[in-house]
């Protein structure tokens, strides 16, 4: 068995289809990693196309509680979190996530 390691930003790595499955071979695990410092959204993000992936068994997931990046902690309202080992997904639209509106404005760019 081989195993695949995604990121969510890449989306479809050399040879993988974007459903998780390899073009050459059918014994590929796909396990969708996350970054500790990806935002709230990207943890959304992430997990919905774990979800999506009929081969992707595993979903690398720190709770935001553990992370240092502020990003991480404070751009949802409503962060995903884990329970009796499943992430489950909201049934809200899009992302099903909430995101705090001041936290945006505190964190935006400005040149």
């Amino acid at each position: 068995m081989k195993i695949a390691d995604i990121e969510c930003h890449v989306l479809v790595s050399p040879g993988f289809r974007a459903d998780g499955t390899s073009s050459s071979q059918d014994d590929i695990v796909v396990v969708v990693h996350t970054d500790e410092g990806i935002t709230g959204i990207g943890i959304a993000a992430s997990a919905h196309m774990a979800a999506a992936i009929p081969n992707c068994p595993y979903f690398e997931f720190l709770p935001a509680e553990m992370c240092d990046s502020h990003l991480r902690r404070d751009l949802v309202n409503d962060p995903l979190v884990m329970e009796d080992g499943l992430i489950r997904l909201p049934d809200r639209p899009g992302l099903g996530v909430e995101l705090n509106r001041d936290a945006l404005e505190k964190y935006a760019w400005r040149p």
